[in-house]
């Protein structure tokens, strides 16, 4: 099976399947292909091992709906940008921001409606309301409980796998 730059692809196994989604193959050079998946980011994958064994591991899908689109935020002043998936599982993070709301922790239930007010109506506008809820994100994942844990897996489904930080946000230091 020969792939090409934009084929969409899913693993085979119906277990890694489950956990990768459906990958966009984003570049291919003499030495590796990179996948984009939809729930776990780029992946890099080693020519001389997948050449051979391509029919095997991955095979085509015709639908592209849930292929992930990369889009990237620029949080705080740093040129570089945190992944953002654009399709991300809006039935999935529905019921993720429901058991957030109710952990009953502090700021919570804020994050949980912020999140499904900013996320659920339209394209995420990166402007004070969004950046205050992403905000408030980042520091229920650095806290302790089970509203942490929730958090988490919230920020990993809608930044591909990645955990925001509160550093994220850090202006540069004028100096």
């Amino acid at each position: 099976m020969k792939i090409k730059v934009g084929d969409a692809l899913v693993y085979n196994d119906t277990q890694v399947a489950m956990r990768y989604g459906t990958g966009v193959v984003t570049s291919i050079t003499p030495e590796e292909c990179v996948i984009l998946w939809s729930a776990r980011g780029l992946t890099r994958y080693r020519r001389a091992i997948l050449d051979e064994k391509m029919g095997d591991i991955f095979q085509r899908v015709d639908k592209r709906a849930d292929t992930p689109k990369e889009r990237h935020l620029h949080l705080g002043a740093s040129k570089a940008g945190i992944s953002f998936n654009e399709n991300y599982d809006r039935a999935k993070l529905e019921q993720m921001c429901g058991s957030l709301k109710e952990t009953g922790a502090r700021k919570a239930k804020d994050v949980a409606e912020g999140l499904m007010e900013k996320l659920f109506t339209r394209k995420l506008a990166l402007r004070g309301g969004a950046r205050t809820v992403l905000m408030n994100l980042a520091e229920l994942c650095n806290a302790r409980g089970s509203a942490s844990e929730e958090a988490r897996n919230i920020s990993r489904e809608l930044f591909f796998g990645y955990v925001i930080q509160k550093s994220d946000f850090k202006e540069l230091e004028v100096k």
